[in-house]
């Protein structure tokens, strides 16, 4: 954490009211500071950058202090033990739960209370996205629910119906893991549309939409090259049906599969049949609908 010298932060049941801070300088490792609750310290966290300390504790409190062990501001709203805590990478946002099944979101700069919003149970622990657009919540009783930072509304719940213990969540909000009380496997989560990520999002579209355009752009000059030769004759549209468009070079390969399994079927029915050939027709082989084309 921190710039220069590297630090880090212990918590140990001998001294469960203290964090300390500690700093590795020309091999020896030294205090650097302690944090103090008048309760035990019953969670912390960090932000990316390592230049701030979130501590929540048994006194119905969470402090933020910097890197040097300064604290620059208490956060009181809880009506209950603090279980977990969170601050997003952007340091501007904090998220926390409590066994008084309030989620609170406060602005870090002031150490005002943004939304309270309300749990099914006690909270076990919360999570927020770097950006701090996007907070999660966990409670006893496996709810897992999605909140909207800006607008303090919930996007999405899930129950896992068991407690979970802790969650981790993808700088864009897209994949949830969560640690189960009990389970040897991770589970993990897909989320989709949640405001987190959005600039990224825009960016993968905007990097995709050349290769529509140069299908497009290609289609154009077939038909400009056709309308260019007038060796060619072009046939009159009345009571002529409408001429079939040109497959897109996407499903070309499609079509080849589709008359290789035609041959297949072809050559094992006449196998089966002695060598006689079946009339009729096989059956067209149907695109999938659950596919999509991006």
């Amino acid at each position: 954490m921190g710039s220069g010298n590297a630090s880090f932060v212990s918590h140990t049941a001998v001294t469960p009211k203290e964090l300390r801070v500690w700093n590795i300088d020309n091999n020896s490792l030294n205090i650097q500071s302690r944090l103090h609750h008048t309760e035990n310290i019953t969670t912390f966290a960090m932000a990316a950058n390592g230049m701030l300390i979130l501590t929540g504790s048994a006194d119905d409190s969470l402090k933020i202090w910097n890197h040097q062990g300064h604290l620059t501001q208490v956060l009181v709203g809880h009506e209950g033990k603090v279980t977990s805590c969170a601050i997003s990478a952007d340091e501007r946002t904090v998220v926390s739960g409590a066994v008084d099944k309030k989620i609170f979101l406060w602005e870090v700069s002031t150490g005002n209370t943004l939304f309270v919003l309300n749990a099914r149970a006690p909270l076990s622990c919360v999570e927020i996205t770097a950006d701090g657009s996007v907070a999660f919540s966990a409670d006893e009783e496996g709810w897992l629910e999605t909140w909207s930072v800006q607008r303090g509304t919930l996007l999405s719940s899930f129950n896992s119906h068991r407690p979970i213990v802790s969650l981790l969540s993808s700088s864009d909000a897209s994949r949830l893991i969560l640690k189960l009380p009990g389970c040897a496997q991770l589970p993990i989560l897909c989320l989709h549309n949640t405001p987190a990520g959005q600039y990224k999002a825009e960016r993968r579209r905007s990097a995709r939409n050349p290769s529509i355009t140069s299908i497009n752009s290609t289609t154009n000059e077939k038909k400009d090259s056709t309308s260019s030769n007038p060796s060619e004759t072009i046939p009159s549209s009345k009571g002529a049906p409408p001429k079939p468009t040109a497959p897109r070079p996407t499903f070309d390969k499609l079509e080849r599969s589709k008359s290789r399994l035609s041959i297949a079927v072809e050559k094992e029915k006449s196998s089966v049949h002695g060598g006689v050939s079946i009339s009729g027709s096989v059956p067209p082989v149907t695109g999938s609908k659950t596919c999509s084309i991006l």
